[in-house]
């Protein structure tokens, strides 16, 4: 029961933010659990899938998702997915405390630093077209987010959201929806190496993909009636806790 309402508060917290809730539950898995960082990836990816999966459908429903976008991005991220899922397992305990923790803290302080430039033009204007090096930037950016998908159990969303939003001017709200489809098609790829390697805990894993389904549907619909700014905030504030937790826990336990 308390691995499912964590699926809920999950799925709900990252589907208002367009992240897969990786970020979350393998910390969970790793510090509460005890598991290995191999099962802990394996078994995030596992219940982000359902996570994404069901953003993405309430998404679509609003019509607030970039397809074409999208697409590019999760095709150019297959080579990252592989070698990510490889890279992955010659993680110590030690080593992935630290590297995920610190990727956690980049982001929420690009989130945090950069949230005040963000216009309120953001919020209506979608482009229709990118140029040739915008494109190379986006092939760029999903082999990337490919790779730190398999390679540390997360969707990649605190990624594609920020990097969509601040350099590509795609507005807050279609910015998250398009991440949950990116992460949904990227996830699906990821999960089969490590379902190949024995690398997931299927029990607790469908215990919080179930409850994921759920809060998924409701961050979709509050994301419509929140500003984005709280959003980002939100998610900045969150990415830092779970940074600190990691942080403290590196030290503490050799």
């Amino acid at each position: 029961m308390i691995l499912f309402i964590v699926g809920v508060i999950i799925g709900v917290v990252g589907t208002m933010a367009g992240i897969g809730g990786g970020i979350f539950i393998v910390p969970i898995l790793f510090s509460v659990y005890h598991f290995s960082p191999q099962l802990a990836i394996g078994t995030s990816l596992f219940v982000v899938g359902f996570n994404a999966f069901s953003g993405t459908i309430a998404y679509a429903r609003y019509r607030r998702i970039y397809w074409r976008l999208g697409a590019i991005i999760i095709v150019s991220g297959i080579p990252g997915i592989l070698i990510g899922a490889y890279v992955s397992t010659f993680f110590t305990g030690m080593v992935f405390r630290i590297v995920f923790a610190c990727t956690l803290v980049i982001i929420a302080i690009h989130l945090l630093f950069k949230r005040s430039k963000l216009s309120e033009d953001a919020e209506t204007c979608v482009p229709i077209g990118f140029s040739r090096a915008m494109m190379t930037m986006i092939v760029l950016i999903g082999f990337i987010t490919g790779f730190i998908a398999s390679f540390l159990g997360v969707g990649g969303g605190f990624i594609h959201v920020p990097v969509l939003i601040y350099l590509l001017k795609i507005p807050v709200h279609i910015a998250t929806a398009t991440s949950h489809f990116i992460l949904f098609s990227t996830v699906l790829l990821s999960v089969v190496p490590h379902a190949l390697w024995g690398h997931i805990d299927y029990t607790r894993g469908l215990l919080l993909g179930g409850g994921a389904l759920i809060g998924a549907q409701i961050g979709a619909y509050i994301s419509t009636r929140v500003r984005s700014r709280v959003i980002l905030v939100i998610l900045a504030l969150v990415l830092l806790a779970v940074a600190s937790k990691m942080l403290l826990s590196s030290v503490a336990v050799p």
